[in-house]
């Protein structure tokens, strides 16, 4: 039911949540991806998100903006085309195995159990577990404080989170990556062997294990 509460098309902008309109959008994408096709899915997240700027941009700035002005959206919705971005690009990953069976990409299989789990996950998953999942925080442990990864008063002390650029990645170093249903730890080639020693308990990089590690649960 829509009550509508003011003729204001700024106050609208305002007051909306760029994380809730997320979490929707994510939920449309699972659907329309099930029951039509991923391109389909990815476009109508695309669109929307366009819809979103040009209603902006129309009932909000100055009648005398140009076509040439650069996007602009309220500050509460700045960072919705990055959710979206992070959206588009997991949706595409957990339906990679679809897609290559329809000829339409050509990528890694993944099985049809972890696909699913996905999917569930993005479609059901509440908005604060949904942004660090489709936005994982990203981690420089390498560049670590003595304070750092112990206890504090609100939990342990994390290090600041990192833009997730590539580019921000340096080859002696290691990175944390939490999407908060699992956790990366990248490691560079030229990471030092005190450093993999002190990390891995191991003398150099060929020594540790690649691959998935169980949390260990008791004692030890």
């Amino acid at each position: 039911m829509a009550i509508p509460t003011t003729t204001n098309a700024a106050d609208v902008f305002a007051s909306a949540d760029q994380v809730a309109i997320a979490t929707y959008m994510s939920s449309r994408a699972v659907e329309q991806a099930l029951s039509s096709s991923l391109e389909s899915a990815r476009d109508n997240v695309i669109n929307r998100l366009v819809d979103i700027f040009s209603a902006y941009k129309t009932n909000v700035l100055a009648s005398n903006t140009g076509g040439s002005t650069p996007l602009q959206i309220s500050a509460n919705l700045k960072l919705l085309p990055l959710l979206c971005l992070g959206l588009l690009k997991n949706v595409q990953r957990i339906l990679q195995s679809r897609l290559q069976k329809v000829g339409l990409k050509k990528s890694t299989q993944i099985s049809s159990d972890m696909r699913s789990a996905a999917l569930n996950l993005l479609s059901t998953l509440p908005p604060a577990f949904l942004v660090p999942y489709i936005h994982p925080h990203l981690y420089a442990i390498h560049e670590m404080t003595d304070e750092e990864g112990l206890p504090g008063p609100n939990g342990i002390v994390m290090p600041p989170a990192l833009n997730l650029s590539s580019g921000l990645f340096k080859s002696h170093g290691l990175y944390l990556i939490d999407d908060g249903q699992v956790q990366f730890l990248w490691i560079g080639r030229d990471a030092v062997p005190q450093l993999i020693q002190d990390v891995f308990d191991q003398p150099s990089l060929e020594l540790v294990k690649a691959g998935k590690v169980l949390p260990r649960t008791g004692p030890g």
